[in-house]
C-alpha cells in the first residue's frame, strides 16, 4: 500500500509543477476555459481560437485523477461450512461469520478530451487486503459441508477458519457530453475477483492432526458497460457530481479446493472451471472543490455491486475433493462501498 500512494505522490507532483500552480484562484470570469489550448483547434469548435478561450465552454485537453479509496466488502452468503457429528449438525462455522473491515487502496483515472463533446476514460484500481478471521471453536467431532463430508464423528475438535479476497478493475470509457447537465458513456471493462484465501483448519485426530482446507474461487469478469454523469450542482469553486454504470459481462471463473496435512502425506483435490453471465452495477457521488484552474480537490462516496459471481465460501457445498469432482456455484452477490479523497490535475 505504500508503495502505490509513492507512485501517487510522484505522478501528482510531476504534473503539479507542469501546471503552473502558482496561478491565481478561479474567478467568474475565467473559470469555464481558464487553461490555455483547453479545446482541439482542430475540431472546429468555438474554442479554437485560444484568444478568446476566457470566453467559451470548453475543457482542458487531458485530466488526470488519483485517488485513495476505502472499500467495505459486503459479508459472504449464509451457509455452514462445518457442522459436528451430532443428530441435525449443530454448525460450527458458517460462512457469514466472517466479516470484513474497510481497506485502502490506489484508483487512477486518465482522460484525453477529443473536441468539444467527446472524451475518452482509462480507469484502474485496485484493493487486495480484505481478510475476516473466525475464532477456534472446541467441538465434539466436526465435518467441512462438503458434497461429501469430511472429518471426523468423535474426536474433540478444534476449528478455525480465515477468508481473504481482493478486487481489481480496469475500463476504458468513450464519454459524450449531452449538455451542461450530464454525458452519456459506453466502454469495456475488466474485474478480477480473487477469493484465494478460505482456509478451514480442523482437528481430525487425537490433537496431532490438523487437516487444511483451502478453497479458493476466482472470477474474471469481461463485458460492455453504459452510464452517465451529471453536474448535480455548482456554485463558484464548489461543484457536487454523480455518476451511474451498469453492464452484463461473461464470467470465466475457477473453483479449486485442496485438503492436506502436515503430518501426512495423504491429500484430496478437486477442480472446475465455467462461464457464465454476471452483473456489475456502480454508483457513485464526488465533490469537488477548484483549488485554481488547473487543479482539484475531490472526495465522496462509491458502491459498486457483483452478482451472479464464484465466491469462495459457495464453493464448498459444489465440491467433492473426496472424490475429486466439483462444480462451480455463481451464487455470489457482493458489494462494495466506501469513500474515497483525492485530486484531479486539468492541462
Amino acid at each position: 500500500m505504500k508503495s502505490w500512494l509513492g507512485r501517487i505522490a510522484v505522478v501528482l507532483a510531476a504534473l503539479e509543477i507542469r501546471s503552473g500552480l502558482a496561478e491565481e484562484p478561479l474567478s467568474a470570469s475565467n473559470a469555464p476555459c481558464a487553461a490555455a489550448g483547453s479545446v482541439n483547434a482542430a475540431a472546429g469548435s468555438a474554442c479554437a481560437d485560444l484568444s478568446a478561450v476566457e470566453d467559451c465552454d470548453c475543457l482542458p485537453p487531458w485530466r488526470v485523477r488519483a485517488n485513495i479509496i476505502w472499500l467495505h466488502r459486503s459479508k459472504p452468503n449464509e451457509g455452514a461450512l462445518v457442522t459436528d457429528f451430532t443428530p441435525g449438525g449443530v454448525v460450527l462455522l458458517d460462512a457469514s461469520e466472517f466479516k470484513f473491515k474497510y481497506e485502502a487502496g490506489p484508483e487512477l483515472s486518465i482522460f484525453r478530451q477529443i473536441d468539444d463533446a467527446w472524451s475518452v476514460e482509462g480507469r484502474f484500481f485496485r484493493v487486495d487486503g480484505w481478510n475476516a478471521t473466525r475464532g477456534t471453536v472446541p467441538a465434539f467431532g466436526s465435518e467441512v459441508q462438503y458434497e461429501t463430508t469430511f472429518g471426523n464423528a468423535f474426536i474433540p475438535a478444534n476449528i478455525s477458519g480465515s477468508y481473504r479476497s481482493q478486487l481489481s478493475n480496469g475500463e476504458i470509457n468513450g464519454r459524450r457530453k449531452i449538455d451542461d447537465f450530464w454525458s452519456v458513456l459506453v466502454g469495456f471493462r475488466y474485474l478480477d475477483l480473487d477469493e484465494s484465501g478460505l482456509t478451514i483448519q480442523q482437528d481430525i485426530g487425537p490433537g496431532f492432526i490438523t487437516a487444511i482446507n483451502n478453497i479458493r474461487a476466482v472470477n474474471h469478469l469481461f463485458g460492455f458497460q453504459v452510464g452517465a454523469d451529471m453536474n448535480l450542482w455548482s456554485r463558484g469553486a464548489w461543484g457536487v457530481e454523480g455518476l451511474v454504470k451498469f453492464g452484463v459481462y461473461g464470467d470465466s471463473a475457477t473453483n479449486r479446493v485442496h485438503i492436506g496435512a502436515a503430518q501426512s502425506p495423504v491429500t484430496f483435490d478437486s477442480t472446475a472451471s465455467a462461464n457464465q453471465a454476471a452483473f456489475v452495477g456502480e454508483f457513485g457521488i464526488t465533490g469537488v472543490y477548484r483549488l485554481n484552474k488547473s487543479l482539484s480537490l475531490r472526495g465522496g462516496y462509491q458502491f459498486l455491486w457483483l452478482a451472479g459471481v464464484a465466491q469462495a465460501s459457495d464453493q464448498v457445498a459444489a465440491s467433492n475433493p473426496l472424490a475429486g469432482t466439483a462444480t462451480v456455484s455463481f451464487t455470489g452477490n457482493p458489494s462494495y462501498d466506501g469513500a474515497f479523497v483525492g485530486l484531479e490535475v486539468a492541462r
